[in-house]
């Protein structure tokens, strides 16, 4: 019996570390010696465009750890959901993809965007969501950073994350954030953006 215990506590523990986890490929730095500290940015983030893979809940502490860590690393910033600009209300997922929708996004919102006086712009869009035995989210998140007047890349990276749903989707919603927000903030840290 003591053995069957010792058992279920290490697959319990590996089913635990396997509930939100993210990886980093090597991100690409297009503007050499660039930094973002110290300077503001706009933040179009289309990962509400797969809120059933994320949650409602993991969405808004993602909005707010990020927000609070770029203003821990003198960054100020904006962010637009996607459902939330004029373009993102009338966009059903059947409509098309969503690389097809940020361009356009942004540009219905240059206006909002400059008033904001953001010297940089960055989007975050959920590139690839694979859902296996109904319970196991892998995800790779695309961030690509800009010079807001130019449209010219600055940076660019993708995440890679997986999580379980055991339950409901917003599982976790607070430390399944923190995974996401450490893990890009950690990369523009080994990038020297901040």
């Amino acid at each position: 019996m003591k053995m069957l215990h010792r058992l279920f506590c290490v697959v319990f523990a590996l089913a635990l570390s396997a509930c939100a986890s993210t990886e980093v490929p090597k991100a690409e730095l297009a503007v050499p010696g660039f930094v973002l500290s110290g300077s503001s940015v706009y933040i179009y983030s289309f990962l509400d465009v797969r809120d059933s893979t994320f949650g409602q809940k993991l969405l808004a502490e993602f909005d707010a750890q990020f927000a609070a860590a770029l203003k821990g690393a003198a960054v100020t910033s904006t962010v637009l959901r996607f459902r939330d600009s004029e373009h993102g209300g009338y966009f059903a997922p059947a409509s098309g993809n969503v690389a097809n929708q940020v361009m356009q996004t942004v540009t219905m919102n240059l206006a909002n965007e400059r008033k904001s006086g953001a010297l940089q712009r960055l989007t975050i869009e959920p590139a690839n969501v694979i859902i296996t035995q109904g319970v196991r989210h892998n995800y790779d998140i695309k961030w690509s950073l800009s010079d807001a007047s130019t449209g010219s890349l600055i940076w660019s990276t993708t995440t890679t994350g997986t999580h379980l749903n055991w339950g409901a989707i917003d599982e976790n919603p607070r430390e399944r954030a923190k995974s996401i927000v450490d893990e890009i903030i950690r990369q523009m840290q080994v990038s020297k953006l901040i």
